[in-house]
């Protein structure tokens, strides 16, 4: 898509390959291909492309977390936070999925925690959830619940706030059948006790009971990284 984009000189159609390569690569665990895919994003230009900083910049400052570069991240994330382009509020009818500032808040949430601001990421996973209910996005919504406010409180050792915005995420990603967003609603289960989960009793489950056929590298990776702050006493 994106060679036939380039041959034709359709700017909006290489930032929309563009951006589905970086999509592939964030789900896949490819943070280098992350940063490769999102880099060139912001040097396409031409008709349909004049609102595309802050997805640029928000872009940029996911695959640059993933990549290891939290300062970077935050600058970017910071970055869309100061846009004032109406962009940031039309992000659901773009083509490029998710709103703006709700992206923002969610990369914020996770650089913040790893810089050592638990109740700063704490808070801006907060606001992630709350801007993304205000515009009534559900597919924000459940981007800022799974990246950003479940795993900054299980980070925390806040079992109470993950178990209520697992439940929250289980119920909109069935209510709108976003199936991959169910896959970390059945994946964060596994990390709550059976008397605090939100799906029933019984003994707690393996990696291997997730039979959901969107489970993904990504959050097998999400996972890990909440495991092994419960082993490390972070809790």
């Amino acid at each position: 898509a994106l060679e036939i984009a380039e041959r034709l000189g359709s700017s909006e159609y290489q930032q929309r390959a563009l951006w589905g390569l970086w999509l592939i690569c964030n789900t896949t665990g490819d943070s280098a291909g992350s940063v490769r895919m999102a880099e060139p994003f912001g040097r396409v230009t031409g008709p349909g492309t004049d609102d595309s900083g802050p997805t640029h910049d928000r872009m940029l400052a996911l695959a640059l977390h993933f990549h290891g570069e939290q300062a970077r991240a935050r600058h970017h994330a910071q970055r869309v936070l100061d846009h004032q382009s109406r962009v940031n509020r039309i992000a659901q009818n773009s083509g490029f999925q998710f709103d703006q500032r709700v992206a923002a808040l969610t990369v914020l949430a996770r650089t913040l925690w790893i810089h050592g601001h638990s109740d700063q990421a704490l808070r801006h996973g907060e606001m992630a959830v709350t801007e993304a209910v205000e515009v009534g996005h559900a597919l924000s919504l459940c981007y800022a619940l799974a990246n950003g406010a479940i795993p900054a409180a299980f980070w925390a050792g806040d079992l109470a706030t993950a178990s209520r915005y697992t439940h929250l995420l289980l119920k909109r990603s069935t209510e709108h059948s976003l199936v991959f967003w169910q896959a970390f609603a059945e994946g964060y289960e596994l990390l709550l006790t059976p008397s605090e989960g939100v799906f029933g009793t019984g003994p707690r489950r393996s990696l291997a009971s997730l039979t959901n056929p969107a489970t993904s590298p990504l959050l097998l990776d999400t996972l890990c990284t909440r495991t092994i702050a419960f082993s490390h006493g972070r809790a």
